[in-house]
């Protein structure tokens, strides 16, 4: 089910339960999750005080009351893993389901060890091995998305594209980019790799400014990302109930 017709639904019972007069609380009918794939760059390019700044920016925001911070919108719950990308890809620190501070907190205690590995850049394998994983974990999120970092352009400008490209394309995966630097190639090239992931491009002039930036990016990503749509007419609330058998089974299916 795309994310519309999610939204549409718990809109849609939100107003049948509120009218039959069930005592649910409609707070936890509406809360919302997100998968959200944390990609850093961990190759060559990256000096190793610079993939510090990177690997302990996320320490910092997991720690620093994360659920005060970004668990007050509409979600309530992040599902969270940690990669590292350069030649190749690696899990850091495996899905994790985050819902106050202390699991973040444990989340962040797995960060902060991660060594870098150095190498090239191959964004488009990182895209497409972490949508894989998105599809295939114990996780079913209301939004996905990729959450690429990193301070160049990659091996395969094309490879990118068509990785963003296609896990939108094909199962509504977004992919955001932060790039790191001054460099108005190195930009551009991020900003397309967003757009063709249906994305947004943010930028940090250096790595000791990357967690102002980040914060940003996560703030877009977790407390709003996909606002709901209007509330349906009070007539069209039973024809909406009906379809599906209430909805039932709708829910995309992990692949």
């Amino acid at each position: 089910m795309n994310k519309f017709n999610s939204n549409l639904l718990k809109s849609t019972f939100v107003i049948a339960l509120s009218g039959a007069s069930i005592g649910f609380n409609a707070e936890t009918l509406l809360a919302a999750s997100v998968e959200l794939g944390l990609v850093v760059d961990g190759s060559g390019s990256v000096s190793g005080g610079d993939f510090a700044f990177q690997r302990d920016a996320y320490v910092n925001i997991f720690t620093n009351d994360f659920a005060g911070n970004f668990l007050t919108g509409d979600v309530d719950t992040v599902f969270v893993s940690f990669w590292q990308f350069s030649s190749g890809l690696d899990l850091e620190v495996d899905w994790t389901a985050i819902t106050n501070n202390a699991e973040a907190i444990a989340f962040a205690n797995l960060i902060a060890p991660v060594t870098q590995n150095g190498g090239g850049t191959n964004t488009g394998g990182a895209i497409s091995g972490v949508a894989a994983s998105i599809l295939s974990n114990a996780f079913d999120g209301d939004s996905e998305v990729i959450d690429i970092s990193t301070d160049g352009s990659p091996n395969s400008q094309t490879a990118a594209e068509s990785a963003a490209s296609a896990a939108f394309l094909d199962n509504g995966i977004v992919t955001n980019t932060l790039f790191v630097g001054t460099s108005t190639s190195g930009a551009a090239s991020n900003a397309a790799i967003a757009t063709a992931g249906g994305g947004t491009a943010f930028t940090a002039n250096s790595f000791a400014e990357y967690e102002v930036a980040l914060v940003e990016k996560l703030e877009a990503e977790i407390i709003d990302p996909d606002p709901s749509p209007p509330v349906p007419e009070p007539g069209t609330i039973l024809g909406l109930l009906a379809v599906g058998g209430l909805g039932l089974g709708l829910k995309r299916k992990k692949q």
